[in-house]
């Protein structure tokens, strides 16, 4: 007995052994792919809180007012990021976001330093001049001291200013370029999350 070959047989039990090794890949890889789902889910919350809060620096930077210290939400997205960022697959872009973070604490907390810093100044320029109140009937030598020491007070103040300018400028170019590089990550998973959809 010969056994014929049947090519439409043979074409739907190729067909089938092909639908069955793609579910089975995709049953493989479905717990991996709703990790990376959740993963980024998170990433993608923690940078939407922490760029409500740059948003609202930029402003208060761009006013000329100071900014308070850095926000929680700065802090937690920093932390999630280090946490998720090498388990995604985007982690080269990620850590890129997380090396921008990185810069963008250091010089928030060089700023609220140099504001403290300036706090002083103000405070050794205003015993500076009451000193010079309170020595103007003494002796020559102790008001000129007393000048002196006015006026290296308030160098010092203009140089505290200065710093305390430049460290607000750095402060507002690292959040610019955080909020930019953030919302591009955002804006990429929106529009990849749209696509499945």
């Amino acid at each position: 007995m010969q056994i014929q070959f049947d090519p439409f047989s043979f074409c739907v039990a190729l067909i089938a052994v092909m639908i069955s090794g793609r579910a089975y890949y995709l049953a493989r890889q479905a717990p991996k792919l709703e990790r990376v789902r959740q993963n980024r889910d998170a990433v993608r919350a923690a940078l939407r809180s922490a760029e409500a809060k740059l948003l609202e620096a930029e402003f208060r930077l761009d006013e000329g007012r100071s900014v308070s210290t850095i926000p929680d939400e700065v802090e937690a997205a920093f932390e999630i990021l280090k946490e998720y960022g090498p388990r995604l697959p985007e982690d080269q872009e990620l850590f890129v976001i997380t090396r921008i973070y990185y810069e963008l604490r250091r010089a928030w907390r060089s700023v609220d330093h140099n504001d403290e810093m300036l706090a002083s100044r103000q405070t050794a320029v205003s015993e500076a001049e009451a000193h010079v109140g309170e020595v103007t009937g003494t002796t020559r030598e102790a008001v000129e001291r007393a000048r002196e020491r006015l006026a290296s007070a308030r160098r010092t103040e203009v140089t505290s200013q200065r710093t305390l300018d430049a460290a607000r400028t750095n402060l507002r170019e690292s959040v610019k370029l955080a909020r930019e590089k953030e919302l591009n990550y955002i804006d990429r998973l929106d529009e990849a999350d749209r696509k499945l959809k």
